[in-house]
């Protein structure tokens, strides 16, 4: 089986690289958010269909259907995004977006990163919805398993706001950034941590967090400092 083949390989490559993810990640999380977030109510996204619920046990079983063909390139992509840091969709898109030459960018995109997680994280523990792989012994953690509540999507939430603030920046390549951002997304299905419904309800947040942003002035600030440093490194005409 597909899955089980590749469950040594996983582990063994996620072992070298959580250390370093781990320091990125810190980085992002515990960088000052533009607004306190914690101020959201969790009535600004839909309300989640509960675990009982006809459409919800629909939803474990779609999961069910995917695990069952899923691809090992999909778990390596999983795994490689596990840890929220901007550069899963920056540098997938190009590789002259990288942390080393961008620092501007990267404080803007750090910031977003910790909005966007102060935010979800209050939400989850609202709604407190467990992950499909604890709600049904049937769905598999095909990659170490995510603590916290299932909806709505942390990763979700994080990649769009990324993708939406870099298509700001860069509008030519828009629909590369958000497509990145349904890929990161659809993958934490794939991999037994989300239902579909979280998806959703991770999108509709990062809309409501993308409002806010635009009308923040130190977020404008930073946003207009990593536009200049995008044009003097000709990656933006």
């Amino acid at each position: 089986m597909k899955i089980k083949k590749h469950l040594l390989a996983i582990l063994y490559f996620f072992s070298i690289i959580t250390l370093s993810l781990s320091n990125s990640f810190a980085k992002q999380v515990f960088q000052k958010p533009y607004f306190d977030a914690t101020n959201i109510k969790p009535t600004v996204i839909d309300s989640p269909a509960l675990l009982d619920s006809k459409e919800l046990q629909e939803e474990i079983k779609q999961i069910i259907e995917l695990q069952k063909n899923i691809e090992s390139k999909d778990i390596d992509f999983a795994l490689d995004e596990k840890e929220m840091r901007p550069e899963i969709v920056t540098e997938y898109i190009n590789n002259n977006l990288s942390r080393n030459k961008l620092p501007k960018l990267y404080k803007l995109l750090d910031r977003v990163g910790a909005t966007s997680y102060f935010a979800m994280d209050k939400i989850k523990n609202h709604y407190k919805i467990p992950r499909p792989y604890l709600a049904n012994k049937t769905v598999q953690a095909i990659i170490p398993s995510s603590n916290g509540y299932a909806y709505p999507s942390g990763h979700t939430t994080g990649s769009y706001l990324w993708a939406s603030v870099l298509s700001l920046l860069m509008p030519k390549q828009a629909v590369d950034f958000k497509n990145r951002a349904q890929d990161i997304a659809w993958h934490r299905v794939q991999v037994g941590m989300h239902y579909p419904q979280d998806l959703q309800g991770g999108k509709q947040l990062a809309l409501v967090l993308l409002g806010g942003l635009i009308q923040n002035q130190d977020f404008l600030k930073d946003f207009n400092e990593a536009l200049t440093e995008l044009k003097q490194n000709n990656l933006i005409k």
